[in-house]
Parts: C-alpha cells; structure tokens; sequence
C-alpha cells in the first residue's frame, strides 16, 4: 500500500493541534469491529488507534469516545461505548480489555450509538476499522445520512475474501453519503494509517474550531485514494 503521506504531514498536523488545543478540542467516535476475523489484526490496531490518540493528546487537542461490537457465545453479541476521554493511557486501558469474539458485525448499532452522542453535543468525526459487513447496507446508508458527521471507513481488506469485496462496496458508499472517505489497508500499512489517523485528529480539532479552510485542505488529503483504494 504506498503511501500518499509525506512525514512533514505529522509535523504539520500537530502544528495545528497545538494550536487550537487551548480553545475547543476536536471530537472522535471510534468504531472498531472486534469480531473473530479481525483477531488477527486486533494488535495492529490496538497500537495505531493509542499511537494515533497519544499524538493529538499531547496537545489536548482530542476527544476520544470508544465503541466496539463483537459476538458473545451463547448470547448473541455485544455493542459497547467506552466514557469520552482526553487520557491517552486510560484509552489504552480500556482497548487492552477487549478481545475479539467471533459473530456478526453491528455497525448500524454503534452508528445508532454515535448518532445519539452527537445529539447531546456535537461530534466532528467518526472513525470506523473493520474488515466484514453483514449488517442491512440500505440502513447503513440511512444511518450514515442521519448521523450528520463525516465517517472515515479504515478498511482491513483481504482482496481473496469475497466478504472484503462485498463490504468495500458498503463502506465506499457510506464514505460518500456521509462526506467521509473510505481507505483500505493491509498487512505492513502501519505508517500509513497512523499517518491518515492523525489527519483525522487534525480535522477534528479545526471543524469543532470553526477553521473551515483548514479542514477543507486535511479532508482532501483523505479523500486522496492510495492505489489499493481505487
């Protein structure tokens, strides 16, 4: 997966976070699949969504809320949110908690969830990691109109799993709907997408600061497909 992303990116990015972080902080909701398929990912992970929160905390410059689904053996599966935190470590905590269980992606449940937040206060991007989709595309797709927050789809796609090809066609969508933008990654793309989480951040913080022309030039870098993405 080549990168896009010059390392003056990171410099630049948390350039601006410090400078807004005084006035008011950015706001995530992340989404994270932790279904059987994805164990094999979940270190990769769990590393780039505390790399990616650390580097925007420094500045206190982020928001951070938690959401993850998976199976629960004999009871269906479970949907759950973390508080909203600004702690780099007690996000750690909590993702070091998690394991993956094997049963049927919820996303509709945790954009319900995220939509429900950003009633009660605003929030200015949703992040969601996953590799499967077995939830209704159509409510998906109204869900991804309802909520009113640009969702950024980070895609763990094996291009020999029909089941990838089938969601990537979901997520692109919900990407587009949602004013988002869907990018898939693979095995070694850690540098890639600890580089595409912080423009998040950076985004983040200058849409909850009203800083339009700023957050115009790091959703277009996002936008930018990477040749697996096209």
């Amino acid at each position: 997966m080549p990168s896009n992303l010059p390392a003056s990116h990171s410099k630049r990015v948390a350039e601006f976070l410090s400078k807004v972080g005084p006035q008011q902080r950015g706001r995530i909701a992340f989404i994270l699949d932790a279904t059987g398929s994805r164990e094999r990912g979940w270190d990769t992970a769990t590393r780039l969504q505390t790399l990616m929160f650390a580097e925007a905390a420094k500045t206190g410059g982020l928001e951070t809320l938690l959401t993850y689904f998976r199976g629960v053996e004999g009871h269906g599966g479970e949907c759950n949110a973390s508080p909203w935190t600004t702690d780099g470590r007690e996000l750690a905590r909590i993702m070091s908690g998690i394991s993956c269980v094997s049963g049927e992606t919820q996303i509709a449940n945790a954009l319900e969830l995220a939509r429900r937040e950003h009633q009660v206060r605003p929030i200015n991007a949703i992040v969601f990691v996953g590799d499967h989709c077995e939830d209704r595309a159509g409510t998906l797709y109204d869900l991804a109109a309802a909520v009113g927050v640009p969702i950024f789809l980070f895609h763990e796609n094996d291009p020999d799993d029909p089941r990838c090809q089938s969601a990537a066609v979901v997520f692109k969508k919900i990407a587009h709907i949602s004013g988002g933008a869907y990018r898939q990654f693979g095995p070694g793309a850690e540098r890639e997408l600890a580089e595409l989480l912080r423009l998040v951040a950076g985004l983040a913080a200058a849409l909850a600061n009203k800083q339009i022309e700023s957050a115009h030039k790091l959703l277009l870098q996002l936008k930018k497909p990477s040749e697996d993405s096209k």
